[in-house]
């Protein structure tokens, strides 16, 4: 989560985050700790067919080009095969 933020607000080093909302197995958001930053994730998740659908909402008022490339980046990282959930066949 510190990493996905440093991201977001484009730090080098991870950011810490306060939990705002947590709902197990359905929501989980948070927020940069730092309290002059307005940076906010959310991820929430739902079963939908015989999978689950993830909606990821990010916040962070900077300039759009730089947000959009930071997002790109992040939603790479959670679809890498190596973030994909375990299935038994």
């Amino acid at each position: 989560m510190q990493s996905w933020m440093a991201g977001l607000v484009g730090s080098a080093e991870p950011v810490p985050v306060e939990v705002t909302r947590r709902d197990p197995e359905r929501l989980l958001a948070w927020r940069a700790a730092d309290n002059g930053s307005s940076a906010r994730i959310a991820i929430e998740m739902a079963e939908k067919g015989f999978g689950t659908a993830v909606e990821i909402t990010a916040e962070h008022w900077v300039e759009a080009p730089a947000i959009d490339t930071r997002l790109e980046q992040l939603l790479d990282e959670l679809g890498s095969p190596e973030r994909r959930p375990f299935t038994r066949v």
